[in-house]
């Protein structure tokens, strides 16, 4: 927290720059991660060594060392060669390799996700090499099915879709099937999440990015998304028809497009359009004052 303090008061006094990611998002400088400190800053002579002093200052006050042999640099694609070197001089950090890896994944992903994901295939087939030859039951093939996905982590799984490839070479291998539907449910809880913790985080950035004028469930097509984007947006269909609106307010539920009522002929209300409009909300059905 006393690190935290540091940064957010450098940024108050513009002694650094903290970042935003898309018009109307949060503004920050910097995110914990368990031991890990990502800091975020322009770069220039000034703000590097702004950086520099307050790591100083932490380290002298708590007794902690950062690991420079364990840190790194990343910078956007535009800026010159010349420039990295002398900063990652001044702070006596690598820059950030293309190869990188971060929690066993790569930090840059490129075209080929099947080379990327080559690392779950990896850990899947050894450990299950030595079953290869064993005729299972169907109750033990299901015991196979978690103990494959155990070796696969939750935090891959839950972030990206895997692709048919490398879900077809598990499955195929071992004549199992259930892998692509283990990522599906981990991705559907994390869709979930933004469906229904608005507040939290990542919710606020992403839909800063990438659904800024609706609710996750209309966001639009958007130019050049992330791939963890699109591997959140892949189950979105199956996670908004198992769902529908708790009524409140219903300010925010559309009375003809969103799920909301009983499901006798489906979760939206069967009658013609006549008064109200396709885009009217359920709160204009509503008497506030009686409450009905």
């Amino acid at each position: 927290m006393f690190f935290s303090g540091l940064l957010k008061k450098a940024c108050k006094d513009k002694e650094f720059h903290d970042i935003q990611i898309a018009r109307k998002a949060l503004i920050f400088s910097h995110l914990f991660f368990i031991d890990d400190n990502l800091l975020f800053t322009h770069a220039s002579d000034t703000e590097v060594f702004r950086v520099i002093s307050i790591m100083r200052i932490y380290q002298e006050s708590s007794g902690q060392v950062v690991n420079l042999d364990k840190s790194e640099a990343s910078f956007t694609q535009n800026m010159c060669d010349d420039v990295k070197e002398l900063i990652c001089n001044r702070m006596q950090v690598k820059t950030l390799s293309r190869h990188a890896k971060y929690l066993g994944l790569p930090v840059i992903f490129g075209r080929s996700k099947k080379e990327i994901f080559g690392m779950v295939l990896d850990r899947v087939w050894k450990k299950i090499k030595d079953w290869k030859e064993k005729v299972f039951s169907s109750s033990g093939k299901e015991v196979l099915i978690k103990v494959v996905a155990q070796e696969i982590p939750n935090y891959i799984m839950r972030d990206y879709r895997l692709p048919e490839g490398i879900c077809n070479e598990i499955e195929g291998g071992m004549g199992l099937r259930g892998i692509s539907n283990f990522n599906t449910s981990l991705l559907g809880k994390h869709f979930w999440r933004l469906m229904t913790s608005e507040e939290s985080l990542l919710s606020k950035l992403l839909k800063s990015r990438y659904y800024p004028r609706c609710h996750v469930t209309k966001s639009p097509s958007s130019f050049y998304p992330s791939y963890t984007w699109r591997s959140i947006l892949s189950v979105r269909e199956c996670v908004s028809n198992g769902t529908r609106w708790h009524i409140g307010t219903g300010a925010k539920v559309r009375i003809w497009k969103d799920n909301w009522t009983p499901c006798v002929f489906g979760f939206t209300p069967q009658s013609p359009i006549l008064v109200l409009d396709n885009e009217a909300k359920v709160s204009e059905l509503i008497d506030h004052d009686l409450g009905c």
